[in-house]
């Protein structure tokens, strides 16, 4: 569950969000509005098939492609990004503050978010050689406490 300040926090890129699309050309729909809304709000990396079953109830019409390219577009935009996971499926996450990496299990697709190391000290090396780094992620790759334990 969201505390009050992160709803807040979430209402507040959601208005940004709706600027950005307006300005950009993009077309301000409620349905990209909610599968943004619903990336944000989720804690636990969701697939795109998992973004459909949480909104789909509120837009009967709206297809599983209307998530994938929302989503695709909110990943140009820098709002989201694509994390490893299952094999098959692409995990999605909001790009939030405090920047943070992600564990990935190879065996189970597990994924869970891990403290980053200060940006800067990262970023630095790549700044010094002539880098405009716009953006950055960061997967450990491995495996799960649980699964290293079967």
């Amino acid at each position: 569950m969201n505390s009050n300040r992160e709803l807040e926090a979430i209402t507040e890129r959601l208005d940004q969000l709706r600027l950005r699309l307006h300005e950009e050309g993009h077309r301000v729909t409620p349905q990209r509005l909610a599968i943004a809304e619903a990336v944000m709000r989720s804690r636990e990396h969701p697939t795109a098939q998992e973004v459909f079953e949480e909104v789909g109830g509120r837009f009967p019409t709206m297809s599983l492609a209307t998530v994938y390219k929302t989503l695709g577009l909110l990943e140009e935009m820098g709002e989201v990004v694509v994390v490893a996971g299952d094999r098959d499926r692409a995990h999605y996450d909001s790009v939030v503050e405090p920047a943070h990496l992600h564990l990935v299990c190879t065996a189970c697709g597990a994924i869970e978010d891990l403290e980053a190391p200060p940006l800067e000290k990262c970023l630095r090396p790549a700044r010094e050689s002539g880098w405009k780094v716009g953006q950055w992620r960061l997967e450990l790759l491995g495996t799960c406490a649980r699964c290293a334990g079967r």
